[in-house]
C-alpha cells in the first residue's frame, strides 16, 4: 500500500513538467510534431536487424550493411526504412539486388510480397555521419578517444538504416568494426572479438531479446571491463582507466539494485546488464538496452551519483521491455524511473528515507521547475 501511495504522489509531482529533464533542452515549440501510422497498419513486422559496421574514427566516417528479416502482414509492393545523412549504395531483396530511392531521409524500396511470406532486406551505405536537427544533436558522436551513439528519440537512423519507429521491437545482432586498441560496448552479449591484421578489430554482439532502435547503442573508447553477475545475470560495464575506482564502487551496487527491482517488478527481463561511460552532451545518461550509456560526470561526482545508475537501470522494465507505442507516451517511462530510486531508497534504507527523498530530491525539484518554468501539460517531447 505504501509503494501503492508513493506512485500516485510521483505520477501527481510530475504533471509539474512537461516532460523529464532528460527532454527540458528543447523548447516544444520548435520541433514539428509528426504522426505516424499504428504497428498494427504499417504492413509488416521487422524481426531481427543484423548490423554490419566498420569505423573509421580519423576520417569520422562509416561504411556498413544492415540486414532486416521481415514478415509481411499485408501485400507489399514496397517497404520504407530511415537514414538521414549516409550514402545508399545497393539494397537486396532475399539476396537479390533491387530498385530503390533515398530522398528526405527514406529509402524506399521495390518489392512484391504476399501477406504472411518473410523475406530479407540488405542495405549497403557508407558517409560521414551527422547529428540530428531535432534540437538534440544526437546520432554517432566522434571525439577524440571515443565514439557512441545516442539514439533517443528519433536518430538511430543518422548511423543505420531501420525502420526508425518505437513500436516495431526486432532483435539485434551488431559486428562492429573498429581500431583495434579500443573496446566496443554494445547491447546483448559479446560473443567474440575477432583481430585483423590492419590492428582493427570486429565487436560481435548478439541479441536474444526484441528492442526499439532508439536503443540500439554502441560505444567505442580505450576501456576498462569491470565485470560482475546478479544471480545468473552477467553484468558488462566500461569505464576509463581514470574512471576504474570510482566505477568500481557504483558498480558494486548493481546487484542491491537489481534485487531491488526485481522484488518490486519481477525478474530483470534481458540477457545482461552493463554500463558504458562516454562524454555526452546532450543527456546525463541514457538507458540503453542491456547497455546504458553514463555521462563521464557521472563518474567524477559524488557517490550519490548512484541514483542515476538506479534510474537508468530501472528502464529495463519500464521504458525498454515495457515501451510506449508513441512518444507522446514517453512520460510514464520516465515517471516510473522516477519512482524507482524512491524503490531502491526504501530497500537500502527505509520507509521514512523514502519518503524524505520524494519531499527532498523529487517535490521540491518539480516544484522549482514549474516556478521557473511554468506548468507544463505533458504529451510529446518531440
Amino acid at each position: 500500500m505504501k509503494r501503492i501511495i508513493l506512485l500516485f504522489v510521483l505520477i501527481n509531482i510530475i504533471l509539474f513538467a512537461w516532460a523529464h529533464p532528460k527532454f527540458t533542452k528543447v523548447s516544444p515549440n520548435s520541433i514539428p510534431v509528426q504522426h505516424s501510422r499504428a504497428d498494427s497498419l504499417h504492413g509488416f513486422d521487422v524481426i531481427a536487424y543484423d548490423i554490419w559496421i566498420n569505423i573509421d574514427d580519423q576520417n569520422q566516417s562509416i561504411s556498413g550493411a544492415v540486414n532486416a528479416f521481415v514478415n509481411a502482414e499485408e501485400n507489399l509492393t514496397s517497404i520504407s526504412y530511415e537514414l538521414e545523412g549516409l550514402t545508399v549504395d545497393s539494397v537486396y531483396v532475399n539476396n537479390n539486388i533491387t530498385s530503390f530511392t533515398h530522398n528526405n531521409g527514406v529509402i524506399d524500396i521495390d518489392i512484391n510480397v504476399s501477406n504472411g511470406e518473410s523475406f530479407t532486406t540488405r542495405v549497403v551505405y557508407h558517409g560521414n555521419p551527422i547529428l540530428s536537427n531535432d534540437g538534440y544533436a544526437n546520432g554517432m558522436t566522434f571525439r577524440p578517444t571515443q565514439i557512441f551513439t545516442i539514439s533517443d528519440p528519433n536518430a538511430g537512423r543518422y548511423w543505420w538504416p531501420s525502420y526508425d519507429h518505437p513500436w516495431d521491437k526486432a532483435i539485434v545482432d551488431l559486428h562492429i568494426r573498429v581500431r583495434s586498441d579500443w573496446k566496443v560496448a554494445a547491447n546483448g552479449i559479446r560473443e567474440e572479438i575477432e583481430q585483423h591484421t590492419d590492428n582493427t578489430s570486429t565487436h560481435h554482439w548478439i541479441g536474444s531479446n526484441p528492442m526499439a532502435t532508439y536503443l540500439v547503442s554502441i560505444a567505442c573508447a580505450p576501456y576498462e571491463e569491470i565485470m560482475g553477475t546478479f544471480q545468473d545475470i552477467p553484468l558488462h560495464n566500461f569505464a576509463f582507466a581514470s574512471q576504474v575506482p570510482t566505477a568500481q564502487v557504483l558498480f558494486a551496487k548493481l546487484p542491491q539494485m537489481m534485487q531491488a527491482f526485481t522484488d518490486a517488478y519481477g525478474q530483470y527481463p534481458f540477457e545482461k546488464y552493463g554500463n558504458a561511460v562516454a562524454n555526452i552532451s546532450t543527456f546525463g545518461a541514457m538507458e540503453h538496452q542491456t547497455m546504458t550509456t553514463l555521462g563521464s560526470t557521472i563518474m567524477e561526482g559524488t557517490l550519490s551519483n548512484e541514483y542515476v545508475i538506479a534510474h537508468e537501470l530501472s528502464h529495463q522494465w519500464f521504458g525498454n521491455c515495457l515501451t510506449p507505442l508513441t512518444w507522446k507516451d514517453v512520460w510514464l517511462s520516465e515517471s516510473f524511473a522516477t519512482y524507482s530510486e524512491v524503490i531502491y531508497t526504501e530497500a537500502v534504507f527505509d520507509n521514512e528515507a523514502a519518503n524524505i527523498y520524494v519531499r527532498d530530491k523529487l517535490h521540491n525539484y518539480y516544484l522549482n521547475f514549474a516556478n521557473q518554468n511554468g506548468d507544463r501539460v505533458i504529451y510529446d517531447p518531440i
